[in-house]
């Protein structure tokens, strides 16, 4: 057996006889228990499927809407930063995984289980909202990616269940696959306006796994997703 497939083996048995009582699922999400023990994350980045499901209630709800130009426009509450009113979650066009007909989102055939990329941070933001989560913050996301062993980097975007780094309570690919959008400014007076992005990618292998990367909350980048986590109360 492959170094690699036999680590991932020994990891699932590790997680599935330790910390099957940490594991809680949400709206189609599997979520385990980090060391904050009311504060759980995803195991997974969010699915094109997860996303479009998202997309098509809001869009049956009137929580967002299509404009001229096949772009996702959704309300965003605002902050210190970003003033309150319309912004751009997604938007569709021919390398878009997700797609829009007959008044429904539909995913592109074996895309479904790839991660959901070329979200604004608003549109990742929102989608927590919608279902009651957050994105993570900078320390729960670096207390988390600090434990995680690498073991099947790949150098192209994989489905969200292909392990490629996993820390040892079963949370997979915090440090390859996509980056992450995290709720965290980037808390730099050069760049105020920059929400955190945390971990490798497909294209960007960082050295360091606590590199702080950043961007303006309205970009929409290929190499980029999003994880939420769950307050239990």
């Amino acid at each position: 057996m492959h170094v690699s497939y036999f680590l991932i083996f020994i990891v699932n048995i590790f997680v599935s006889l330790i910390f099957s009582k940490n594991t809680i699922n949400i709206h189609n999400h599997e979520f385990i228990k980090t060391d904050n023990d009311s504060v759980y994350i995803s195991k997974y980045e969010v699915s094109n499927n997860q996303f479009a499901d998202y997309l098509n209630s809001a869009y049956k709800k009137n929580k967002i809407r299509l404009d001229s130009l096949s772009r996702v426009i959704g309300y965003y509450e605002g902050d210190v930063y970003y003033k309150s009113g319309e912004k751009i979650f997604y938007e569709i066009n021919e390398l878009s995984d997700i797609q829009f007909k007959e008044d429904s989102f539909y995913i592109l055939q074996d895309k479904e289980n790839f991660p959901v990329v070329k979200v604004s941070w608003f549109g990742a933001h929102i989608y927590c909202k919608y279902y009651g989560f957050e994105l993570p913050s900078e320390m729960i996301w670096i207390n988390l990616a600090k434990n995680h062993i690498v073991l099947n980097r790949s150098q192209k975007k994989q489905s969200t269940s292909f392990v490629q780094d996993s820390t040892l309570s079963g949370i997979y690919n915090l440090n390859s696959n996509v980056s992450e959008w995290n709720k965290s400014t980037y808390d730099d007076t050069r760049f105020l306006f920059y929400r955190q992005i945390r971990g490798s990618s497909f294209k960007k292998q960082l050295e360091f796994f606590g590199k702080k990367l950043g961007n303006y909350s309205t970009q929409r980048l290929d190499d980029v997703g999003f994880r939420p986590t769950y307050k239990r109360k």
